[in-house]
């Protein structure tokens, strides 16, 4: 008995000398700061895989409608090259305004003359003005469209009237180039009527196999 109350005092005489035990608190993450930072380190790799975002886009086809020399315009289609009219290599270059969404395109062809030096055509504008109609480029595509030796620009397009309940439809702008004087690109209304409603390039040759088979232009 005596053994016991000794070893009891002694027990007690330990503690007082270092004073109440606390419990030690082991240092750890919470459960919050577990899960957050793997979740943090996810997003920032999504965010450097997803594209450019809208104003960053228009501000990528500002620039370079600008270097083409077209001020407040920005790219309605992705710059196109290929065989137009006489020439083995001519760059098609659709712009609208940077200011307007989705407003009709303008457009030029940029060529080289026997001396090398640039040579830069406007393209006809569309039938649709711009204070009136919302627009869409939705191809560019060289083709030889009528009996001569050389190939035409067709730009396909959807278009809708500015308004309430206005449906898209689907239309074209066919460009030949016409060898008179300095030289200009004129539209071809006939074939541009064949067109309407083309979506894409298998459309256009449907529809001009159709016409072929016709017999009209």
């Amino acid at each position: 008995m005596m053994l016991k109350v000794r070893r009891a005092f002694s027990r007690l005489n330990v503690a007082s000398k270092h004073g109440p035990q606390r419990p030690v608190n082991h240092p750890q993450r919470s459960v919050f700061s577990a899960a957050f930072f793997p979740i943090a380190t996810l997003f920032a790799v999504i965010l450097l895989a997803l594209p450019p975002s809208k104003a960053e886009a228009v501000a990528a086809t500002t620039a370079a409608a600008t270097d083409a020399g077209m001020v407040g315009q920005q790219l309605a289609h992705s710059r196109v090259t290929g065989r137009l009219g006489p020439w083995r290599r001519a760059e098609v270059v659709l712009t609208q305004s940077s200011e307007i969404d989705d407003a009709p395109f303008s457009g030029l062809v940029v060529t080289r003359d026997p001396a090398g030096n640039e040579v830069r055509t406007a393209l006809p504008l569309p039938d649709e003005p711009e204070s009136l109609f919302m627009m869409k480029v939705r191809s560019v595509i060289f083709r030889n469209v009528d009996q001569s030796p050389d190939n035409e620009l067709i730009v396909l397009y959807s278009a809708a009237k500015i308004g309430a309940q206005q449906r898209p439809y689907y239309a074209s702008c066919v460009y030949k180039w016409q060898n008179e004087g300095a030289g200009r690109f004129v539209r071809l209304p006939a074939v541009e009527k064949i067109l309407e409603g083309a979506r894409d390039s298998k459309a256009v040759t449907k529809y001009l196999r159709s016409a072929a088979k016709r017999g009209t232009p």
